[in-house]
């Protein structure tokens, strides 16, 4: 019910929590990946996003950043 325009961390949430895995058993229903994904496009949410929801990817920089933090120290990296 949250607007996802006015609250981009709503979104973000809602990004990771359907966010594929490739993991069956973790993996939310597709049909409900499909809807985050349609709702990410119409509110304008960034494009990075719904791939996550719609295929399993690596998180670019700046939503690594978003999801963690600070960067990580150079050279080290997170084992997905």
């Amino acid at each position: 019910a949250a607007d996802w325009q006015a609250a981009a961390p709503a979104a973000l949430a809602a990004t990771l929590l359907a966010r594929r895995s490739g993991d069956r058993v973790r993996d939310l229903p597709e049909e409900l990946c499909r809807r985050v994904g349609a709702r990410l496009r119409a509110t304008r949410q960034p494009e990075s996003w719904v791939r996550m929801v719609e295929a399993v990817v690596e998180l670019d920089e700046a939503d690594r950043k978003r999801v963690f933090g600070e960067a990580l120290p150079p050279g080290l990296r997170l084992a997905g």
